[in-house]
C-alpha cells in the first residue's frame, strides 16, 4: 500500500483546524505556505486565477515535489502552554493599559495628582475622596469608575485563578 500524505495551504493559519484533525487521525500532514502553492498557480496557468480545483491540483503538486515542507505534528502540551502564556501576556498588557489610563484621569481630579505605582486598591481610596466640581472633573470621576471595576477584577482574577485545560479523552469522539 503507497504511503499517503495530506498537503494543507496554511497549515498554520486558516488551514490549522483541518491538519490537526488529519494528524490527530495518525496522517502524514505537510504543511503548504500559501507563497508556494501562489508561485505554483502562477507558473502553471501563466497568471493568477483561482479555482478551488485549481489551488487543490497546485497545492498536490508543491507537496510532491518539495521535500523539505514542514510535517504537521499534532498539538500537544506545548501548545496549551503558548495558549495560556499569551492569554496571560494580554490580560497583563490590557490590565496595564487600564491602570495607565486610570492614573492619567485620577492625575487630573486630584490636587497634586495621582502617586505612582497605582493599583486597584490604592485607585479605590483614592477616589472615595474625590469630590468633582466643575462638569468636566465629573466626567473624569465617571471615566475613573467605569476603569476601577476592570482593574480590580483582573487584579483579583489574577491571584486567584488559575486556567484548567481539560486533559484529551482516550476515546474518540462520538461520530
Amino acid at each position: 500500500m503507497p504511503e499517503r500524505r495530506f498537503a494543507v495551504e496554511g497549515a498554520g493559519g486558516l488551514g490549522r483546524s483541518l491538519a490537526q484533525q488529519l494528524a490527530t487521525a495518525g496522517e502524514n500532514v505537510v504543511g503548504v505556505p500559501s507563497s508556494l502553492s501562489a508561485r505554483a498557480r502562477l507558473l502553471a496557468t501563466g497568471g493568477d486565477r483561482k479555482t478551488d480545483a485549481g489551488d487543490a491540483l497546485h497545492v498536490a503538486q508543491v507537496a510532491l515535489f518539495r521535500h523539505d515542507l514542514h510535517p504537521v505534528l499534532q498539538e500537544d502540551q506545548t501548545t496549551i502552554l503558548r495558549l495560556l502564556t499569551e492569554r496571560r501576556d494580554d490580560l497583563v498588557h490590557e490590565r496595564t493599559r487600564v491602570l495607565n489610563r486610570l492614573h492619567a484621569v485620577l492625575r487630573d481630579l486630584l490636587p497634586g495628582g495621582a502617586p505612582t505605582g497605582l493599583s486597584a486598591d490604592k485607585a479605590a481610596a483614592l477616589m472615595k475622596g474625590i469630590r468633582p466640581i466643575t462638569a468636566t472633573d465629573n466626567c473624569r470621576r465617571d471615566i475613573a469608575r467605569t476603569c476601577w471595576p476592570t482593574c480590580a477584577d483582573w487584579t483579583a482574577r489574577s491571584r486567584t485563578t488559575k486556567p484548567k485545560c481539560a486533559r484529551p479523552s482516550l476515546r474518540p469522539a462520538p461520530r
